[in-house]
């Protein structure tokens, strides 16, 4: 059975660029008959405004995007995190690095500096994973066969941060795991980093769902709408303009006037995600 999920950020409330996705992800999985849950990025305790998870549900809510079970939240995953990184410890793919980011030159992957550091030391320091010059590829249901070497990208990624917290990669694949997830759609700025979760997944012997990525929304000056650039969040008192907007934007021709029920009946019967737009970004011309 398809199983799909939408993991927002509790850093801030949604903006239009992460709607965009959760729509996706809801369309694709009511489409064919499966389940759509909802994983909670709870790990940032120290970045969680008051209210911020509310406010994503209810915006949600707001658009008929109602999830099935009950919604996952990372806070709850940590022993089970901490599970699966004893299990590469076991395969001696860990160690310690106590690198910050101004010494890893911008953009480039990390260059193994602390690489044969295997006990941890006495200052503040992550857990990278290995991964010499292993290459991974997958085909993407809406972006097409995507090929990298890990070494090219990101080098040995970290998979444990200095605050002792699962870093995204490891987390979403146990997240994923844990809920039987089989379909994964979700922004295209995450599309290399899938290269690292499929290396972890095959790693520590889990199952590889199925991926698509859709193009990330831009605002006018070029980048990328996020909460790390304060974009605007989404007005919920215009859920039924929002949604055909983001039909839209979704390659749809929705009709105008029909309800936020109607319209999520409609776009699920259309639904056809090959047709999706296959660039990694979108430029928006609505007045969101």
């Amino acid at each position: 059975m398809y199983r799909g999920r939408f993991a927002p950020t509790i850093s801030g409330p949604l903006h239009f660029g992460s709607l965009i996705t959760a729509v996706a992800s809801y369309l694709d999985a009511k489409a064919h008959g499966g389940q759509w849950l909802l994983h909670i990025d709870d790990l940032d305790q120290p970045r969680v405004p008051p209210q911020a998870e509310s406010q994503i549900l209810t915006t949600l809510e707001a658009h008929g995007l109602y999830w099935d079970g009950k919604p996952l939240r990372q806070t709850d995953q940590i022993p089970l995190y901490q599970h699966y990184l004893e299990q590469l410890r076991a395969q001696d793919l860990l160690f310690y690095c106590t690198c910050s980011r101004s010494q890893r030159p911008f953009g480039k992957p990390y260059p193994g500096t602390c690489r044969g550091t295997l006990n941890e030391p006495k200052e503040p320091s992550a857990i990278r994973i290995l991964t010499d010059d292993v290459r991974m590829s997958f085909v993407d249901r809406v972006q097409g066969p995507f090929s990298r070497s890990i070494a090219e990208v990101d080098g040995d990624f970290l998979v444990y941060r200095k605050d002792k917290m699962a870093a995204y990669p490891l987390s979403a694949v146990i997240d994923d795991a844990s809920t039987q997830i089989t379909h994964v759609v979700r922004g295209a700025d995450l599309l290399a980093n899938t290269l690292n979760q499929i290396y972890l997944i095959e790693n520590l012997g889990l199952t590889t769902p199925e991926y698509a990525h859709v193009a990330v929304l831009n605002e006018r000056d070029g980048k990328k709408l996020s909460k790390r650039n304060q974009s605007v969040a989404v007005d919920d008192t215009h859920a039924q303009n929002n949604l055909n907007i983001a039909l839209q934007l979704l390659g749809m021709s929705p009709p105008s006037k029909y309800s936020i029920e109607d319209l999520l009946v409609w776009a699920t019967k259309h639904w056809d995600i090959r047709k999706l737009p296959n660039s990694s970004h979108l430029e928006t011309f609505f007045a969101i």
